[in-house]
């Protein structure tokens, strides 16, 4: 995994949460190539933690990921649900990069916010390896 220090170097400059919640983040997006932030949020879309690239994205910005994502993706989640269906993981791509978002332990919701330069693949292995982590504290 790669090293939570900050770097000398803005661009790796790294904010790394404040609980072992932000921990889990921090690792999450030093193993994401082009991540900006990532959040951990209730069902509400309040921020429980964060961790950004100072560089790439800041506090709000980063907060705000799981605020406006909260209430469309537990409606979705219940849409699936009633169709006897799991919600699973939602990947969103555009011009400005993209979004992976899912909800954990039916209460929270993990996204991860990626630049334009990110790599996909290896930031879905690291949501998926951060979001069991999660869970596992969230007990």
């Amino acid at each position: 995994m790669s090293s939570l220090s900050s770097s000398s170097t803005t661009d790796h400059v790294l904010f790394p949460g404040i609980s072992e919640f932000g921990r889990v983040l921090a690792e999450m997006i030093s193993d994401a190539p082009g991540a900006r932030g990532a959040v951990l949020s209730d069902c509400k879309g309040e921020p429980i933690d964060v961790a950004y690239f100072r560089s790439r994205s800041n506090l709000l910005d980063t907060q705000l990921v799981g605020a406006q994502l909260s209430v469309t993706i537990f409606k979705l989640a219940q849409t699936a649900a009633r169709w006897d269906c799991d919600f699973g993981v939602l990947i969103l791509e555009a011009e400005q990069g993209s979004l992976i978002t899912t909800i954990l332990s039916k209460h929270y919701q993990l996204s991860l916010s990626l630049g334009i330069d990110a790599n996909i693949a290896r930031s879905t292995i690291a949501f998926e390896r951060a979001g069991i982590e999660l869970v596992e504290l969230l007990r």
